[in-house]
């Protein structure tokens, strides 16, 4: 027998063990289960695995990082653009007020 048939037929007889009773109530007894219909239930558990359901959280969190960044580079640059803008102004202001005094004299 192969390694990964091992695996399977190990997993199904813990899957068959560790399963919930299949009738209504917890008394009843348990439907039969065919070997495919474990091996199933294994392959499905494990292909559902939390990775998946994380994966999206993981993009959503990357895309607002993102979102942030580039926001804050945006601000950055208008903080900086009107600075320059003010800067510019209290020059000029400055000058005015120099040629002013000069005239006054």
């Amino acid at each position: 027998m192969s390694t990964v048939t091992q695996e399977r037929t190990r997993a199904a007889e813990t899957s068959a063990l560790t399963s919930p009773l299949q009738g209504d109530h917890a008394g009843d007894s348990p439907a039969p289960r065919s070997p495919q219909s474990a091996s199933t239930d294994t392959q499905r558990h494990h292909t559902g695995s939390t990775d998946m359901h994380l994966m999206p959280e993981e993009l959503a969190r990357a895309q607002r990082e993102a979102r942030l960044s580039e926001t804050l580079q945006r601000r950055r640059g208008h903080h900086l653009a009107r600075a320059q803008r003010l800067s510019r102004r209290a020059e000029r202001a400055a000058l005015r007020a120099r040629l002013a005094l000069a005239r006054a004299l």
